[in-house]
């Protein structure tokens, strides 16, 4: 033992008594910071090295210490090595020396008094830091398990009283998963949240169009198609926006809430459609018409057409036999049929493409010529149209 500690009662930071020679023991990176000149004392003379180990502190809190000696102990050029957490102070060698050292919110550490130091030699001691706080721990959901360098201190939320500033292994466990975390507890750092043991599920995103910003509860994801993006198990907002190339005013949105379980595929429809069916009669009978939707989509050779078409007003135009007629449709619903009825008037129409009324037993000519009496639209008239 080469030296003391005085006892002021109301110093936070302490030096411990463990004050040794560690000469040629420098046994880390310490020695890459140490030359011919880091010996060298304010008055040219080769000194020693006293090399400082901080406890309790942040590494952040540890750079703003301040070394401060005695006049015959010359302290300067002192060095922080951050990642040995140290300080290396070169001095005068000889006696009755004494360090302190100064934190503008811990305040002056207690005095350390020196032995004789000799030439080029190393010296350790550690200086504790014995200010305490409250750690406070929550957990997402509440309930898991709180670990504190090792020490199991109760389930989230927690809060574990006394503990010193600095470095701490921080661990969680809940179910089957654990969150292990190394944490710097620190002025204004105490409290931590960052444990969320929700379950996640992958999904896929696509949009029925190109184009399309795609939103998750409010917040913007990116454009579809979006791959193996993790939301948490739940119900969740997803909105699909598109804007047309009119701009602001043709911008169209497909807004669902889908709870999250085992499904991984979400698809947006941001441009409502729906299905026309269209069928065509001429002389009361369905046809093979010629069907075009918005002077631009030709279908042709069905009896009849299913059409998906955005909501919104469409042209159909119907084509049969030299006659055509046209109609603007109002899509507005996901399910609609519409009937082209062509007249056959000034056409001939003969008995087998009419439809006729089922005849009584014993029917006679004349109730077949009453059946063919028309107004030529194919509908079915008694005679005087009675």
């Amino acid at each position: 033992m080469y030296a003391q500690t005085d006892t002021q009662s109301k110093a936070q930071m302490v030096f411990s008594n463990d004050f040794h020679d560690a000469s040629g023991q420098l046994g880390n990176l310490t020695a890459h910071f140490i030359t011919e000149k880091t010996w060298t004392d304010m008055n040219g003379e080769i000194g020693a090295i006293v090399r400082i180990k901080v406890t309790g502190m942040s590494v952040s809190e540890m750079s703003k210490l301040k070394v401060i000696g005695s006049a015959n102990a010359s302290v300067h050029d002192t060095q922080f090595l951050e990642n040995e957490q140290e300080w290396i102070v070169p001095l005068s060698k000889g006696t009755n020396m004494w360090l302190e050292m100064s934190h503008p919110t811990y305040g002056k550490s207690t005095r350390l008094s020196l032995p004789k130091l000799k030439e080029k030699g190393m010296y350790d001691v550690t200086l504790v830091n014995n200010r305490t706080t409250t750690i406070v721990v929550h957990s997402l959901p509440d309930g898991a398990d709180v670990y504190l360098d090792g020490n199991h201190h109760g389930k989230t939320p927690c809060e574990i009283s006394e503990q010193r500033f600095g470095k701490h292994d921080l661990k969680l466990m809940y179910g089957s998963k654990t969150k292990e975390v190394k944490i710097d507890v620190e002025e204004g750092h105490t409290f931590f949240d960052d444990f969320d043991f929700r379950e996640r599920r992958n999904i896929n995103i696509i949009s029925s169009e190109d184009n399309t910003t795609i939103y998750i509860d409010n917040q913007l994801i990116g454009q579809a198609p979006i791959h193996n993006y993790e939301v948490l198990v739940g119900p969740h907002t997803f909105k699909a926006i598109h804007t047309g190339s009119k701009g602001y005013n043709d911008t169209q949105i497909d807004e669902q809430t889908i709870d999250i379980s085992s499904q991984t595929e979400i698809k947006l429809y941001p441009i409502k459609k729906g299905n026309v069916q269209v069928l065509t009669r001429y002389a009361g009978k369905p046809v093979y018409a010629e069907l075009v939707v918005d002077n631009k989509d030709k279908y042709t050779s069905e009896p009849s057409y299913k059409v998906n078409l955005p909501y919104g007003t469409h042209s159909f135009r119907v084509s049969y036999n030299g006659k055509s007629k046209e109609k603007f449709i109002n899509v507005n619903k996901p399910e609609q049929t519409q009937v082209f009825k062509l007249s056959a008037k000034n056409d001939v129409v003969w008995p087998w493409q009419r439809e006729y009324d089922i005849a009584p037993v014993g029917f006679s000519l004349a109730y077949v010529y009453k059946q063919l009496v028309t107004t030529g639209e194919g509908q079915k008239l008694k005679e005087n149209g009675v």
